[in-house]
């Protein structure tokens, strides 16, 4: 069997076929660091929908931790945030947090 088709039929069958992404993962995300607040997100978000550019999700950078712990956001800073997440969803947005691992000393 040549090697390339053994490639592309037999390998798959033993790992398994390719994951395919969710659509809207494929379309246009904005992700930046340096947030100050939640305030900030909202009108960048509403600035992309003024300005007609495209948006299919909006990143939260580590801006948004409470002193960078992980599974954490700053309750002040980012007030009303799970209920603005809420909000973009329900206009078809997507909100992904970023998660960067912080180990702490002593």
């Amino acid at each position: 069997m040549d090697p390339s088709l053994y490639t592309v039929t037999v390998f798959p069958r033993a790992i398994g076929r390719p994951h395919l992404p969710p659509y809207w993962s494929l379309g246009y995300q904005l992700s930046r660091w340096g947030y100050t607040d939640i305030a900030a997100v909202k009108k960048t978000v509403r600035r992309m929908e003024q300005y007609g550019i495209p948006q299919d999700v909006q990143y939260a950078d580590i801006d948004y931790m409470d002193q960078q712990r992980d599974f954490t956001y700053d309750k002040e800073k980012y007030a009303g945030l799970p209920e603005f997440i809420q909000e973009m969803k329900n206009e078809g947005l997507h909100y992904v947090i970023i998660l960067d691992f912080v180990q702490w000393g002593n």
